[in-house]
């Protein structure tokens, strides 16, 4: 039967059949899938438990967890909600071990994460790493979304940026130019300057060696006191922060975000939010 014939027939089929009847077969084909999709979600842990990776946490006893050091209100002093997120990681996997006892934390730079997750020195890391920033890396879902804005001295929050000079933070080993600056650059015909650390380009700043600098929301928290600068009318847009793990243990970025769902829904993560 060639292709108009079968359409043919199926035109009759639903006009000849009764109304309440299909919609009563459409309800329970939905039905259906619905129990096929939550079948499927309720496996999916176990599943994830038994992967390679998570048995040799399981095996060891903890988790071994990357995160940055001294970020107010995130990761300061074992305090912050990457460290909360990490201990609700830790006790994903190992049930048995709550309080914090499951996980253990390794401190980091945002130039080092990379190389610690690929040669297996931490399992992830929750670091206020940007959501597919290394493509060595597999992500989460986000936990926390922060604003891009530019520093600048203080009394000049409204000035323009055409043919200025910008700073801004590289991370990783590559000098790479995060994407929201570039294009700014570009339509400013701005300048721009990388520094390894926050203290050198704050400092240059302040010295009007530099007219403004790449500035997160966490990080111009965390500067604020002990430097002088604030915040442009102009910002860059938002970058999602998420946990990472190397590409070759993609499990602990999915139970990673079950994790994270679960929090969502219960409303601990709004708690914990800074």
């Amino acid at each position: 039967m060639d292709r108009k014939g079968r359409r043919h027939r199926l035109n009759s089929f639903l006009r000849d059949t009764d109304p309440k009847l299909l919609r009563r077969g459409i309800f329970a084909i939905l039905a259906l899938i619905v129990i096929v999709i939550i079948l499927f979600a309720q496996n999916t842990e176990p599943q994830l438990l038994n992967t390679e990776e998570i048995t040799a946490v399981r095996e060891k006893g903890v988790l071994t967890v990357g995160v940055l050091d001294e970020i107010p209100l995130f990761s300061d002093d074992g305090e912050g909600l990457e460290i909360e997120l990490a201990m609700l990681l830790a006790e994903k996997i190992l049930p048995e071990m709550t309080g914090g006892a499951g996980v253990s934390f390794y401190n980091v730079t945002t130039t080092s994460i990379s190389s610690h997750l690929s040669d297996g020195t931490i399992d992830v890391a929750i670091a206020l790493m940007k959501k597919g920033q290394d493509a060595n890396c597999v992500y989460s879902d986000a936990y926390y979304t922060d604003k891009i804005g530019l520093a600048v001295l203080t009394g000049q929050k409204h000035m323009g940026f055409k043919n200025t000079t910008i700073g801004y933070v590289f991370e990783g080993k590559k000098m790479a130019i995060p994407e929201e600056l570039s294009e700014f650059a570009k339509k400013n015909n701005a300048n721009l300057k990388a520094y390894a650390g926050y203290d050198d380009m704050l400092r240059d700043l302040t010295l009007k060696k530099i007219d403004a600098c790449l500035m997160y929301g966490v990080y111009a928290n965390k500067y604020k006191a002990e430097y002088t600068f604030e915040l442009s009318e102009t910002t860059l847009g938002y970058v999602e922060y998420a946990i990472a793990t190397s590409k070759n243990t993609p499990a602990f970025a999915e139970i990673s975000n079950i994790m994270l769902k679960e929090i969502k829904e219960n409303g601990k993560l709004s708690a914990l939010l800074p």
